[in-house]
């Protein structure tokens, strides 16, 4: 018996390495490939508004010469069922439409050794009103990085759906919507431009912007404002560090590292869970409202208010001062109204007056290197 589970051994090992040497034997010599190629001119007289809509990645590049549309594909793999698209453009008056639709799908997939398929634009150097540009359904997990280049291209109104792409942007912009998931961004704005970004893991912001709105997860955030524009931040786990002149700094992050150098007269306001914010600059109105956060504010002028909120004894404000503040009234809250009335009667307050607020006291620590402070005791308050 054991003699027969020997010889079985050897006939099943045998057998799979001959299977294994076959398989790899058709997938690197008997693989089919299929290929596909449409190059079509754009009138330049039509570029005016350009809306392209595609089921593969896009690129876009700027070109001195004939502007145009260029799609390329090759696929290979074992059985030869090719996924088949199709690239129509369409021209009215100041407009193009550029439209590449995917007309079969893979019935099968299997033994896929190469997919590459993409579709790039080729634009002049001149203004263009409205570009919008919209990926639709594709995998986006086994692609390169696309490169989307704006440089030197102006753009009124810039409009991109995009995944995993690079974008570079040097020009006058006026209104600027981004959403694209694992992707960078190098942007010059020449003039001030309303931006709205989601989504983009890296990002580089420098010049003239009226607004900013930066939404969803982004590790890196790098903006360096030449006027004084308003910056709205809701993000998590970020690194983000804002230099130059700013009107308005609205920060809604977790986990996060937030680093603002303000040249100008700047209203700040901060709201998260585990921040660690290191602000320097002409603050006339701080809010800080952080819970286990670690916060320091530098300021050159004296605010005309300021609120700190934290919602644990492991928040930690430091805030710094100009040394010409004539005076200030402090006011640190222990909980709010409401509770106050659910545990203590008015009666019960006076009685204990003197009890309750000495653990208001211990709850509302602090310690100042003015030798002037006045204080001010009302009901739940020091």
């Amino acid at each position: 018996m054991k003699k027969w589970l020997i010889i079985l051994t050897v006939i099943f090992l045998a057998g799979g390495i001959t299977s294994a040497t076959l398989a790899g034997y058709i997938y690197y010599n008997e693989l089919k490939t299929y290929e596909d190629h449409d190059k079509k001119a754009l009138r330049d007289d039509a570029l005016e508004n350009v809306y392209i809509k595609s089921s593969v990645p896009v690129e876009i590049h700027p070109t001195k010469g004939q502007p145009y549309v260029e799609f390329t594909q090759k696929y290979t793999d074992i059985i030869g069922f090719a996924p088949k698209y199709k690239l129509n453009i369409e021209e009215k008056e100041d407009t193009t439409y550029i439209d590449l639709q995917q007309i079969k799908d893979m019935s099968i997939s299997l033994g896929v050794k190469e997919d590459k398929v993409s579709l790039v634009v080729y634009l002049p150097e001149k203004d263009i009103k409205k570009l919008s540009v919209e990926e639709l359904i594709y995998d986006y997990y086994y692609r390169t990085k696309q490169v989307i280049d704006l440089e030197n291209i102006n753009v009124a109104e810039l409009d991109l759906d995009v995944e995993n792409s690079e974008m570079k942007l040097n020009g006058r912009y006026e209104k600027i919507n981004i959403s694209a998931h694992a992707s960078t961004l190098n942007m010059q704005s020449q003039i001030p431009a309303e931006v709205r970004i989601s989504g983009v893991g890296k990002q580089n912001l420098s010049g003239q912007f009226k607004r900013i709105v930066i939404k969803d997860n982004a590790y890196e955030v790098n903006i360096n404002s030449e006027n004084e524009s308003s910056v709205e931040l809701e993000c998590s786990s970020s690194q983000i560090r804002l230099e130059g002149k700013y009107e308005k700094i609205d920060v809604n992050c977790d986990s996060s590292t937030i680093d603002v150098r303000s040249e100008s007269i700047c209203r700040l306001s901060t709201n998260g869970h585990n921040n660690t914010i290191n602000a320097d600059g002409a603050f006339e109105v701080i809010h800080l409202e952080e819970d286990e956060a670690n916060v320091e504010v530098k300021t050159t002028m004296i605010p005309k208010s300021i609120e700190m909120k934290g919602e644990t004894d492991n928040s930690k404000f430091n805030l710094v001062l100009p040394s010409n503040i004539s005076g200030y009234t402090l006011s640190c809250t222990s909980f709010r109204e409401e509770y106050y009335n659910d545990y203590y009667t008015d009666k019960e307050y006076e009685e204990n007056f003197y009890e309750i607020n000495k653990r208001i006291e211990q709850e509302c620590y602090f310690r100042s290197d003015f030798e002037s402070i006045e204080k001010e005791e009302n009901k739940g308050e020091i």
